[in-house]
């Protein structure tokens, strides 16, 4: 299943509040429509509606006015469920904005998140969970939250990412890696000085790089022997990048390089010019630009309004 985004789930959380909320204001004062459902269902006219009466009333507004969305058990039950059809293209959007693909699958998926928590949500208010302290503590963060999205979402409409924008940071990128190495390598990666000192001992002493590997390396590729396959210069961290760079195929670090992550001892096992894919397709690619541009803009004006309150 497609995972929503958490800021979605909280936004989805609050919209179906807000629709709940919302069944206050269905007009009840249409006396022949409510004597029409209670002779339909066979209830007496007491002059008192009944709960039963008053819930399938909301439920009748809602279908009147929302899409009709029917998951694949409520089909078993013969029952349908009423999502409003703006929340359903919120998240879709929220979601294709993230890398998702829209398609049938990502509707589907969606439309069942959608109808179990509208079940859940009716079983946490039948346990009156909604009246807890806590609960009303989150929903209030999940309107902030809610507004938060909206302003987001306002600033990134008047500033959109352009077609000249993602063109020129594919050329950016493109124009990055074309002089770019690849380099097959193995790895010993530690946490000490110490430990780093002694497993480069024994590599400079000739012993196994892959059985090393295995006794000291931390890292997940100690079961691989060390190795990490080929990586591209341009997307190592610079104090590996700078020495593996001028290392010759067969070569190994003579002294282990400390970085943020631990102290690393590096074999290149064989390096080669970077070719771009012969079946790179354009269109993707930019579309996770496209993706990418956005999430930055979102960042920069995140950071702005933090800078305007320092």
């Amino acid at each position: 299943m497609v995972q929503i985004k958490t800021k979605i789930s909280q936004l989805i959380f609050l919209m179906f509040l807000a629709a709940h909320q919302s069944y206050a204001a269905v007009d009840l004062s249409d006396a022949e429509k409510i004597k029409e459902f209670q002779r339909s269902q066979g209830i007496p006219d007491t002059g008192v509606l009944s709960q039963k009466t008053r819930d399938a009333l909301k439920l009748l507004e809602l279908k009147e006015n929302n899409a009709r969305v029917t998951s694949a058990n409520a089909i078993k039950k013969n029952e349908d469920f009423v999502i409003d059809q703006s929340l359903l293209d919120l998240s879709i959007r929220a979601n294709v904005e993230n890398g998702a693909v829209n398609n049938d699958t990502l509707k589907n998926t969606i439309k069942e998140e959608l109808v179990t928590r509208e079940l859940m949500y009716q079983r946490a208010v039948d346990m009156k969970l909604d009246q807890d302290p806590v609960a009303k503590a989150l929903m209030e963060q999940a309107r902030k939250m809610a507004l938060v999205d909206m302003l987001i979402d306002q600033h990134l409409k008047k500033n959109p990412i352009t077609p000249d924008a993602i063109n020129a940071e594919y050329k950016r990128q493109i124009d990055l890696v074309k002089d770019a190495e690849e380099f097959n390598m193995q790895m010993i990666l530690v946490r000490t000085k110490d430990k780093a000192d002694e497993a480069q001992k024994k590599v400079n002493a000739g012993e196994d790089f892959e059985k090393l590997a295995s006794v000291y390396s931390i890292d997940n590729s100690k079961s691989n022997g060390g190795n990490v396959g080929w990586v591209l210069s341009t997307v190592l961290i610079p104090q590996v990048s700078n020495v593996v760079v001028n290392l010759p195929k067969g070569a190994f670090t003579k002294q282990p390089i400390q970085t943020p992550n631990g102290w690393h001892i590096i074999k290149i096992v064989d390096k080669r010019p970077f070719q771009l894919p012969a079946n790179l397709n354009q269109k993707e690619e930019k579309e996770k630009i496209a993706v990418l541009l956005k999430q930055q803009k979102r960042a920069e004006f995140i950071q702005s309004i933090r800078a305007a309150k320092k």
